[in-house]
């Protein structure tokens, strides 16, 4: 007997479960499960309804479900309007009747679609198209209307009628005398007469008549698709929006519809920054959706309006190489080819030469040492040591008792009033692994930055957490020892990860400036698994090499768990991705996706090294946000998906435990290329280590304008987040911020002087040798045009740029050979911080033009 494919079987699926289909068609149906694993999902989700319905009711006769008609439907946004096709209902006998309704693209108003038609004893209703609805009148019971997306089953028996709710919502007008009975894999429940809204919430099937909310999300958005349409009323239409996106009863599939509208309503109001915001979102939570070229032309269309023109060309060339058969491509062809508008305003990319700019104005020095024991209860054993060692970070650092402030964790206002009267110069931050996540580092991060007038956070601030209260006593000690006597070697070891060689060790591979320091070291490369089988073999062989480091510089993609040693292109194979869940995380049954996890550090015992890694979630230390960039071990997830990573599958806190004394690494995704500045600032300043983390976050701010947009899961920012300045938030220090292991160091390759001061001015020369220079590439910048600089941090001594000076900056970058390149200031920024001020002063330039001129001269007019 030939197998059926999934078309043929899943349709059959409930008749063969009540026993209704021939033997021919039972042998094909099986045969087909014994190897699709889709389908047997199906059939068990098929059978747990049918338990469902026959749960605490009387046996009766099997009827089988059938008549799975589908629409046709096609869904435009932005003004494009809503498209529908009426579903076809054959005859019937007539135990009621069904009219369905569809939005018009114009005029905007609801078109009755054709006849109504005929109820049977079984019927199958699947409103996929927001806006579509139907009105169904119910003999001897009363009348039901639902609105897109929704799907639902209304079968009559010898006993009444019977709702099978599948998606969605549905409201029903019970008449006296009638009733009706609804199930869902949620439970069951009897309707007597009066107005219920049935909806798939365990609220709804647990409560009684008369207890479910006004306003369920079907009806905002509902009223929203009306208010949007009919009334072109669009501060309507985002309140309804907005609400059914926030509900905490709304489906997935009512969330993406109406995140989908709720920017189309603020484009519509010319809130352009807000519109992107919402339909990056939707972008992200939605990879698979259909809609997606039509959300991304009205993205480059909002960017565009906006003056990002070359944002807009590369989000309209992307649509065209990415969707080449949709009916966008040609708006997209002929946007490209449109000569931008004079009434735009220009892109925003700094203030041009002879620009004017303001020192903030003056506010009290930081100063002093503060621990935040975060969640933290005395009555707790498991919070114990965690206490402890709060108690010990205070009296080391000269702070006390009276340097320790207690945070629920929850009251960010609180905290930022507390920060606020205290002024601190360095703050560390007492956490249970498990409290610790991508969401909480971000609020402090931005609290970080409301202190003073400037643009840039208000003090250094690690975290201070360990697999258990053994772990977090053994890290502390190791931080006074390492305090008082300095690290423990001068070597210098770098991982990475590689292709197309085999793996193999690099001696002298470290970095000029580590180098100059007085280290000594190697580079330990692991090549994928692709160019070298036996990548795990020269792992397991060479890890022990790092017991022998003082620093530990890994980069490389990787997740929570480990560093990937496979083609991380897997990530946008979706053939080989699967459905997220718990159980099958890192599941690699072929061993195609070999990594070093979290158990290769256990038996290590490593001598207090300062260990920066590049590699995604690597600091993840309980709860971790399941998104696209690991989806090759995670899986795919349709909105935001918690996993609670466990202590001991944690890489971060493998390495800790392993005996490092401090980790600056991501909580969540960024671009490892950070652990080349925050190293070479770290050795060349002779800085703290909460200092060098730091500087990644002052260079965030400061592409950023002082105006950092971040977004939180589970909230809607008033603009889109820049991802790769997303990326660079994400980095935290697990560590104390004082530490300070390195001697100042003069880099080999770059110099920083300050001439001709007088009274109204001075001068600032940048001179980079022939060589590597890692800031030279602007990552966080928001023009790619532009994505090349020098970038110089100036000490300003007394007398220097007073605050409240307005200042004007003019510059010019040459050659060694005296010969002008095409740079342009980009940024002149000021910061007080800890009693000291610096200007920041940047200049950017096209990459392809003066890549290849890395020896440089910057010649900085400052004049107020």
């Amino acid at each position: 007997m030939k197998e059926r494919a999934c078309d043929g079987v899943r349709p059959l699926l409930s008749a063969y479960l009540e026993d209704e289909v021939s033997a021919g068609e039972r042998a094909a149906i099986e045969g087909h499960l014994l190897h699709c694993e889709a389908c047997q999902k199906q059939m068990i989700a098929e059978q747990t309804l049918t338990n469902v319905l026959e749960e605490g009711r009387p046996a009766r006769a099997s009827t089988a479900r059938r008549g799975w008609w589908r629409q046709a439907a096609a869904v435009a946004v932005f003004g494009l309007g809503i498209l529908g096709l009426q579903m076809l209902l054959g005859p019937r006998p007539a135990y009621g009747s069904a009219t369905h309704q569809f939005l018009s693209v114009a005029p905007a108003w609801l078109l009755q679609a054709g006849a109504t038609t005929a109820l049977g004893y079984t019927n199958h209703f699947e409103l996929g198209t927001p806006g579509h609805s139907v009105s169904i009148d119910v003999s001897g019971v009363g009348a039901l209307r639902a609105t897109g997306p929704a799907a639902f089953e209304l079968d009559g028996s010898s006993e009444g009628w019977k709702l099978v709710l599948l998606r969605g919502e549905v409201q029903a007008e019970i008449r006296p005398g009638g009733a009706l009975f609804v199930v869902s894999s949620l439970g069951s429940r009897s309707l007597g007469p009066g107005t219920h809204h049935a909806c798939l919430t365990r609220a709804f099937f647990e409560g009684q008549p008369g207890q479910e909310p006004a306003r369920t999300p079907a009806q905002l958005f509902d009223a929203g698709v009306r208010a949007f349409f009919q009334g072109q009323d669009m501060p309507q239409a985002e309140a309804c929006f907005r609400s059914a996106w926030e509900h905490p009863d709304a489906s997935e599939d009512q969330r993406n519809q109406s995140l989908f509208y709720l920017s189309a309503a603020l484009s519509r109001q010319e809130r352009y920054a807000e519109a992107i915001a919402a339909a990056h979102t939707w972008l992200e939570r939605y990879p698979a959706d259909d809609s997606r070229a039509y959300v991304l032309f009205f993205d480059g269309v909002h960017h565009d309006r906006l003056g990002l023109r070359a944002q807009a060309e590369a989000i309209w060339s992307g649509l065209i190489e990415d969707y080449p058969d949709s009916d966008m491509v040609e708006h997209a062809r002929a946007a490209l080819g449109a000569a931008p508008d004079p009434q735009r305003p220009p892109a925003r990319t700094g203030a041009a030469a002879g620009g004017k700019w303001q020192v903030p104005a003056a506010s009290a020095p930081e100063s002093g040492y503060c621990v935040v024991r975060m969640g933290l209860d005395s009555g707790a054993a498991a919070d114990a040591a965690f206490l402890e060692v709060a108690g010990q970070a205070a009296r080391f650092h000269g702070a006390g008792d009276g340097g320790i402030v207690d945070f629920d964790g929850a009251d960010f206002d609180g905290l930022r009033q507390e920060l606020q009267r205290r002024r601190p110069a360095q703050v560390l931050f007492v956490v249970k692994p498990q409290d610790l996540d991508v969401d909480l580092h971000r609020r402090i991060l931005l609290l970080s930055a409301q202190l003073d007038p400037d643009a840039f956070p208000d003090f250094t601030f690690g975290y201070f957490t360990a697999r258990d209260g053994a772990c977090l006593r053994e890290l502390w000690r190791r931080t006074e020892e390492v305090h008082r006597a300095g690290l423990s070697a001068h070597t210098w070891i770098e991982t990475s990860v590689r292709t197309g060689a085999k793996s193999g060790v690099v001696a002298g591979d470290i970095p000029e400036l580590a180098e100059a320091a007085g280290f000594q070291g190697s580079g330990l490369g692991f090549s994928i698994v692709e160019s070298d089988p036996e990548v795990l073999d020269f792992a397991r062989a060479r890890l022990a090499d790092l017991q022998q480091a003082g620093v530990i510089s890994m980069t490389g993609n990787g997740d929570p768990q480990g560093v990937w040693l496979f083609d991380d292109r897997r990530n946008i194979d979706a053939s080989k991705h699967w459905d997220f869940a718990p159980g099958k995380v890192g599941y690699d049954p072929a061993g195609e996706m070999p990594r070093i996890t979290a158990d290769f550090f256990h038996a290590l015992r490593l001598q207090s090294p300062v260990v920066w890694s590049g590699t995604c979630h690597s600091a993840s230390t309980g709860r971790v946000f399941v998104e696209g960039d690991i989806v090759s071990t995670f899986g795919r997830t349709q909105g935001t998906t918690v996993y609670e990573l466990q202590p001991q599958e944690s890489l971060g806190l493998s390495l800790l435990g392993a005996g490092a004394v401090a980790l600056l690494a991501p909580i969540a995704s960024n671009h490892g290329y950070a652990v080349l500045n925050e190293t070479e600032f770290a050795l060349e300043q002779g800085a703290s280590l909460g200092a060098a983390v730091k500087s990644t976050w002052d260079d965030v701010f400061l592409q950023a304008g002082g105006e950092l947009v971040l977004e939180l899961h589970g909230s809607m920012p008033a603009a889109a987040e820049d991802v790769m300045q997303g990326g660079g938030a994400n980095r935290i220090l697990i560590g104390d911020p004082a530490l300070a292991p390195f001697r100042p160091t003069a880099h080999p390759l770059e110099q920083v002087e300050v001439r001709n001061r007088g009274e109204q001015g001075f001068d600032v020369l940048v001179t980079w040798k022939e060589g590597f220079h890692p800031k030279a590439w602007d990552m966080f910048g928001g023009d790619r045009r532009a994505d090349w600089r020098i970038l110089a941090r100036v000490a300003l001594e007394d007398g220097m740029l007073p605050p409240g000076t307005v200042f004007t900056v003019d510059g010019r970058v040459t050659d060694p050979q005296g010969n002008e390149l095409p740079y342009a200031l980009a940024h002149a920024a000021v910061e007080s911080h800890a009693g000291r001020r610096t200007l920041f002063l940047q200049a950017n330039a096209a990459r392809e033009r003066v890549q290849d001129h890395s020896a440089l001269q910057a010649s900085f007019q400052v004049r107020w």
